[in-house]
């Protein structure tokens, strides 16, 4: 294994934050030598075969700590693995077997979630304009719409370096209900699909739409495997994934068993308690193991690390199997009570505003 400082997503990745600003991974912040890359101003491949991606991938190779990486430092400082060591692969010198995780195609998304942010689902964003609370306004809360001109020139820069692509994940919004990823895919010569693995972050309560619908595609390509979210199931799964229809997501899960690689939960203040249920549910109803492996960072009104009584938590994830350091590192950071107080109005906000209780629904008393 190559040096400390060694990660193989920027010789093996590409990919762009919600906002359109390329950065070496989903966990890392932008690097100051990246900041004039976005997927307005350069191609994907143009960001990946850069001067200054080369230049960070040597730097890698000799050891040095890379700006930007810091968040997987600080855990490691702390004696834990961070996401840079979890299955880590030496992918050598050059860049080869690329995949491809850029938001080329907008934000268009049929649901609300209460934490996420408006730029990753367009429903969100009409749904915030609405409620006066400030907890995404400095994470930058305008809307983030690529323009059809940037859109044309990544996806032809994409369909221009096929041959290198091993992978592709569709990112949303929801990407199913997104028409310019189907006219994307229809785009891909016949021939190179078989090469190629599509992967999709997915809400699973649409799969099709339009002309399109996932099942023609299932045989053209090497493989699709799904990635879905989930944040709680029944009543609770319907308060936190606003306006999602559960009978149908549910019925989508069966229906489309056999192409789901994993399901992941975003694990915060609002679902913590309840993640062995969470657990237990989704494996004895449909066989489905759960990945605990994400968590509300952002905004930090939302979480985890803002808990009055954090030490029955943490008990339960130590007795939890396959729980990453991540989930205990944000355990560890100092709880605020100003941020706690924005989350209970937030949340009062939005039962305001959608005509739900959030305190009947999750059973305590949030506000």
């Amino acid at each position: 294994m190559p040096t400390k400082s060694y990660c193989e997503k920027p010789f093996t990745h590409i990919h762009s934050h919600a906002r359109g600003q390329y950065k070496l991974c989903c966990h890392a912040s932008v690097h100051p030598k990246l900041e004039k890359y976005t997927i307005r101003t350069a191609r994907p491949f143009e960001f990946f075969l850069s001067d200054e991606m080369e230049e960070i991938r040597n730097d890698m190779l000799e050891g040095k700590a890379i700006p930007g990486c810091e968040y997987c430092y600080q855990i490691e400082e702390s004696g834990m693995k961070s996401p840079r060591l979890t299955n880590r692969k030496f992918s050598g010198v050059e860049p080869h077997s690329v995949g491809v995780q850029v938001r080329i195609f907008g934000s268009t998304c049929n649901l609300s979630c209460y934490m996420c942010f408006p730029f990753n689902s367009s429903t969100k964003n009409k749904e915030l304009k609405n409620i006066d609370t400030d907890i995404f306004v400095k994470y930058d809360s305008e809307f983030y719409q690529i323009d059809d001109e940037s859109m044309a020139v990544s996806v032809q820069d994409v369909l221009d370096n096929i041959e290198l692509i091993d992978f592709i994940t569709i990112i949303g919004g929801e990407p199913f209900v997104m028409s310019p990823h189907w006219e994307f895919l229809d785009r891909i010569p016949k021939e190179m699909r078989k090469k190629i693995s599509l992967r999709y972050q997915t809400n699973l309560t649409k799969l099709h739409h339009k002309k399109w619908h996932l099942l023609d595609y299932v045989n053209d390509f090497k493989s699709i495997k799904l990635f879905v979210s989930v944040d709680h199931f029944k009543e609770k799964l319907a308060w936190i994934r606003y306006p999602i229809d559960v009978n149908q997501f549910e019925n989508n899960l069966m229906e489309y068993h056999k192409y789901i690689e994993s399901m992941h939960m975003c694990i915060g203040l609002l679902n913590v308690h309840d993640v062995p249920q969470i657990v237990d549910y989704y494996k004895n109803n449909f066989g489905l193991p759960l990945e605990l492996k994400n968590i509300v960072q952002q905004p930090p009104e939302l979480s985890i690390k803002n808990l009055a009584d954090k030490q029955p938590v943490i008990d339960m994830f130590t007795e939890l199997n396959d729980v990453p350091d991540v989930i205990f590192h944000e355990l560890n950071k100092p709880r605020d009570e100003v941020e706690y107080q924005k989350f209970v109005d937030y949340v009062r906000l939005l039962d305001q505003k959608r005509g739900t209780s959030a305190n009947k629904t999750f059973g305590w008393e949030i506000y």
